[in-house]
């Protein structure tokens, strides 16, 4: 697996290309497993897939957020929703049905959008 670094040394087109796959590549990696072992924790620490694939989701949105205040403003301010926050695992209990309630059931489709808009923004710099 490679380290921060190592990503950081790779040319930009090369890691832009990578944010590319990323989405098809998780989709991938989950593809077949049933709801209960996507949803199942492996121990207290870590997260379980449906976690982090919602968390990825998430992060991408605040991200492409982050992204346009920077580029539309000299002093760019940005805030997350407090009641967002409960989209977040909260220890060893999962709040998320499909990625909660409110968030739209095709999160896979929906971060490759929020991705593909963020590798846009990134690669006309």
């Amino acid at each position: 697996m490679l380290t921060i670094e190592d990503v950081a040394r790779q040319p930009l087109a090369q890691r832009l290309c990578r944010m590319g796959r990323t989405a098809d590549d998780l989709a991938a990696a989950i593809r077949g497993q049933s709801e209960v072992a996507l949803s199942r924790r492996p121990n207290g620490k870590n997260w379980a897939a449906k976690e982090i694939t919602c968390h990825l989701h998430d992060t991408e949105e605040v991200f492409l957020v982050r992204f346009e205040a920077i580029l539309t403003n000299d002093e760019p301010k940005v805030c997350w929703a407090a009641k967002r926050s409960l989209r977040f695992a909260d220890g060893a209990t999962n709040r998320w049905g499909s990625c909660g309630d409110s968030r739209p059931r095709n999160s896979s489709a929906d971060a490759s959008i929020r991705r593909g808009a963020s590798r846009a923004i990134a690669s006309s710099r």
